[in-house]
């Protein structure tokens, strides 16, 4: 840490990120510490950390991150919770997530690290074999699945390139939506809505996910409103929630969105 800005280096704030995935990974599955790939990469770590005077920090980190792991493990986290929460401050407790969770912000500077989950993994999982499953016995509907994710993946793709400017948060949040209509998901947007202080937003937009289905008694944009989470979570740099009030595809004019911070359970 340097003595006169009191800032963690990048070099340092990566070996204790590392150390605290690496000891969040082992609370979660029980990994055993003093053998295979779980003792080698923890020697790694700390012979790197001793070298720049990080020793006590690093294992501070490690055990919260194994901590926080086995919390996990052994209780029901939500979907409107869990992850994983960085801060470059030491000490040997797991730091405590603020009211509204942040998100991870990839950035060469963020001295935050947090991985917000809309689902348990292994929900996610369980979910992805059973359409695998389904896939195996109808080859049509593999090739749709298959170009489901690929279309998904673009979209990934292009809302991690969304740079978050926190003086400007609705022309980042513009900037997602405009991604949205590059992908061919939404024709045109109106922003009804945008409180940047609540950190609300609300939009009615042209879902050619609705158009393309046709009628529901149900709103059925859910990847939309995914998409629009994750712009959520850019500009404002915390969880956020998005919610279809109501669709195209229920005989409405537009579909209506509105994007909230996520509730803590």
């Amino acid at each position: 840490m340097s003595a006169e800005t009191g800032e963690w280096s990048e070099i340092e704030k990566r070996i204790l990120r590392e150390a605290l995935r690496l000891g969040f990974e082992v609370g979660l599955r029980g990994h055993i510490e003093g053998v295979g790939w779980v003792r080698s990469r923890l020697r790694d770590l700390e012979a790197e950390a001793a070298r720049l005077g990080l020793g006590e920090d690093l294992k501070a980190k490690y055990e919260a991150g194994k901590e926080f792991g086995k919390r996990k493990r052994l209780s029901s986290f939500t979907s409107d919770e869990g992850g994983l929460y960085f801060s470059k401050k030491g000490g040997s407790k797991l730091p405590k997530p603020p009211k509204s969770m942040p998100v991870r912000i990839v950035k060469e500077n963020s001295s935050t690290d947090y991985i917000a989950e809309r689902v348990p993994y292994e929900d996610g999982i369980d979910a992805l074999a059973t359409l695998m499953k389904i896939g195996q016995k109808n080859r049509k509907f593999m090739k749709k699945l298959d170009v489901m994710f690929s279309s998904l993946g673009d979209v990934h793709d292009r809302l991690t390139t969304l740079s978050r400017i926190p003086e400007e948060k609705r022309k980042t949040f513009e900037s997602g939506l405009g991604i949205l209509i590059e992908v061919g998901w939404i024709r045109e947007y109106e922003i009804v809505e945008f409180g940047e202080k609540a950190m609300t937003v609300t939009i009615d937009a042209i879902s050619e996910i609705a158009r393309t289905l046709g009628e529901s008694k149900e709103p059925v944009c859910r990847p939309l409103c995914v998409a629009m989470e994750s712009i959520g979570n850019s500009t404002f740099g915390i969880s956020m929630k998005a919610v279809e009030k109501y669709c195209i595809a229920q005989k409405n004019d537009n579909c209506r969105f509105v994007v909230i911070p996520r509730p803590n359970v």
